[in-house]
């Protein structure tokens, strides 16, 4: 009897000791897959700013700042205000564009009256035609030029 319980206790401690070890090569094999995978990590993250680094932006400071945020001036585009979002979009419009050459901007009331004027300003120059909204109390109104009026 206490041979057969001795038996016993040490296959279980043998048993023990195998898993021991498999756990071990285990984390072993996940440890060397977690630092592969990091140093892939570290490589994907420095690639917008490699790319970019060497490329000719369309639109005047724009870069990818070390961490990989695109930015605006060293201002990553996440933290810019509403109305430098959409003075942002514009110009990514501008560059971007298509054939037809329309920009819709939505939002023009969220530009201060001094970035507003200078945002109007800017677009007299452009090719583009530009299409607005913004938020006013009163009713409905329509400005501008439009190819129906007087038909």
């Amino acid at each position: 009897q206490e041979r057969a319980e001795s038996y016993d206790a040490q296959k279980k401690t043998l048993t023990q000791f195998d898993q021991a070890a498999e756990y071990k090569d285990k984390a072993a094999a996940l440890d060397a897959q977690a630092q592969e995978l990091s140093a892939l990590l570290k490589d994907v993250r420095a690639k917008p700013q490699e790319l970019v680094g060497g490329a000719e932006s369309p639109i005047p400071g724009l870069s990818v700042d070390d961490e990989g945020n695109v930015t605006i001036d060293g201002l990553p585009i996440k933290n810019l205000s509403t109305g430098e979002s959409v003075l942002f979009a514009v110009k990514v419009a501008e560059a971007t564009i298509g054939k037809l050459q329309v920009i819709l901007v939505d939002g023009l009331d969220a530009l201060d009256s001094e970035k507003r004027d200078a945002f109007l300003k800017a677009i007299e120059s452009s090719d583009c035609q530009f299409i607005m909204t913004e938020r006013t109390k009163g009713p409905l109104q329509i400005e501008g030029e439009t190819p129906f009026a007087g038909e």
